[in-house]
């Protein structure tokens, strides 16, 4: 069956569990069929106990639809603290929190930074970040970006 008519289905139970989809995929392992569903809350930290409630209530579901006549195995877990951010929706949930970012092509001689994702415009991002003592900000055009993630401050 379609992920993405998956995601239409399941969407009620991620919201009555009070957590977003980051991401649902058909893989394979030891030539099983799994089900890898990952999600997160956008207010703090995915604990086991929000997992396994989602975990039962989406089995539940899928147990309940015809299309699904093959055996496979479900896998939900967090999507972790420091996930990548790969949709603009995620981006735009990230503004004020902290980021790594790579970037293509060097700015200042750097090809990561570390800070607060301050901005964020059709073409740009802003990190706020420190050296030392002081605060520095870097404007990073969109097209420069390689990799973005949330980042655990320490």
């Amino acid at each position: 069956m379609d992920v993405s008519k998956l995601e239409t289905i399941l969407e009620p139970i991620f919201k009555r569990h009070d957590v977003a989809l980051y991401s649902m995929k058909w893989i394979t392992q030891s030539k099983e069929r799994v089900l890898e569903i990952l999600i997160y809350k956008k207010d703090g930290p995915t604990d086991l106990d929000s997992c396994v409630n989602v975990s039962y209530d989406v089995s539940d579901q899928l147990d309940q639809m015809d299309e699904l006549d093959f055996s496979y195995m479900l896998e939900v877990s967090s999507a972790g603290v420091e996930r990548e951010i790969q949709t603009e929706a995620q981006l735009k949930e990230a503004l004020y929190h902290h980021v790594f970012v790579q970037v293509e092509h060097p700015i200042n001689g750097a090809h990561t930074f570390e800070g607060k994702l301050t901005k964020i415009t059709d073409t740009a991002i802003e990190i706020a970040y420190r050296v030392k003592h002081r605060e520095l900000k870097v404007e990073i055009n969109r097209d420069n970006l390689r990799f973005m993630r949330l980042a655990a401050k320490i």
